[in-house]
């Protein structure tokens, strides 16, 4: 973990104990922060790109590594590894644990895949 994922976190933390109210800049600024340490872990994977844009266009499901392999082709184990990469990097979120299910990140939902396709 960076020390800028160290630090959004404990933001993150305080910020659901802070008993006033917080302006909404706070927020979206936070959100940016954790926008620009996801691409500064750059590059995504291969088989990241169609993972990621297969998730950005199914944003409230709550998939499995098999039936997103079985959408796009790739096979599960594949996907799986994948995931591990877009879980760390705070584009998605592990759910569940039998089966292990994946859902998108709102840092997921907002990351730019066109221009990481045309490097």
């Amino acid at each position: 973990m960076t020390s800028k994922q160290k630090f959004i976190k404990v933001v993150e933390e305080m910020l659901k104990e802070y008993s006033e109210p917080v302006e909404e800049e706070v927020y979206e600024f936070l959100e940016k922060l954790k926008i620009s340490e996801v691409k500064a872990s750059l590059p995504i994977t291969k088989n990241g790109i169609p993972v990621l844009r297969f998730l950005q266009d199914n944003p409230d499901g709550l998939f499995s590594a098999n039936s997103i392999g079985e959408q796009i082709g790739i096979s599960s184990r594949s996907v799986s590894g994948t995931m591990r990469k877009l879980v760390s990097d705070g584009l998605v979120e592990k759910r569940g644990a039998n089966p292990i299910s994946y859902i998108i990140t709102e840092v997921g939902k907002e990351f730019d895949l066109d221009n990481i396709e045309n490097l």
